[in-house]
């Protein structure tokens, strides 16, 4: 639970691409939260590890 104590703040309120509020947990990885708008389908990823920049291609 400690591991993703910083994350909850950060769980995207709605899709910064078309607005929706339906964003849901979608995966999840050793280093990363990936969730998911289920309007657009555009993925968001929440990093575990402050110190390390995920990139995230949207195809």
């Amino acid at each position: 639970m400690e591991r993703y104590s910083n994350i909850l703040d950060k769980i995207p309120k709605k899709c910064k691409e078309c607005k929706s509020k339906k964003i849901e947990y979608w995966d999840e990885t050793e280093e990363e939260i990936i969730f998911r708008c289920l309007n657009c389908k555009i993925f968001y990823t929440l990093s575990l590890n402050r110190e390390k920049l995920l990139i995230f291609f949207n195809f």
